[in-house]
Order: C-alpha cells, then structure tokens, then sequence
C-alpha cells in the first residue's frame, strides 16, 4: 500500500513496476482519500545479512501487534504474517 500525493504515487508505482527486482506488480485498488491510514507510519530499510540481524528481524513480526495501526490491523497483520513465512 503506497500513499501520498496522486502523481508521485503514478510515478513511484512506474519505477517499482519496471524495476527487474519486482515481479508481478499489479495494481489491485486505488482510492483518493481526505486523509493517510498510515500516518504514523515510516518506510525503512533493514539489512539482513547475517543471523542476528534476521533474527531480530523475526522479533520485530512476532511483535507485530506493537506496530499495528488500528486502521490497517488485519491488513498489515497479514502483510506481516507473509513476510515472516517467507523469511522461514
């Protein structure tokens, strides 16, 4: 789920569907909105290189109830699940 301003979202949502290390990229919903689901909400990056940090990792989604925003719960819940099993 991406949010933001409508021609940036166009122009971010190009350059992630032409990147060669995504597949399958579809668009499945779009709505404008009054005001963000995910405010509180920051994009990060973690490096998983070596067992600790994947460790730690697997603590943060086994914690996901901790960073769930009431708004998205079950979504970002399953979005979390996913991720997890496929770390496995």
């Amino acid at each position: 789920m991406i949010e933001g301003e409508k021609e940036m979202i166009k122009g971010l949502f190009k350059t992630i569907s032409s990147d060669p290390r995504h597949s399958q990229v579809d668009l499945i919903w779009e709505e404008e909105i009054s005001e963000r689901g995910f405010a509180n909400w920051t994009m990060a990056s973690i490096e998983i290189d070596n067992q600790a940090m994947q460790e730690r990792f697997m603590d943060l989604l086994d914690n996901r109830d901790v960073i769930v925003d009431n708004i998205a719960q079950t979504t970002a819940k399953a979005l979390l699940l996913n991720m997890r099993k496929l770390l496995q």
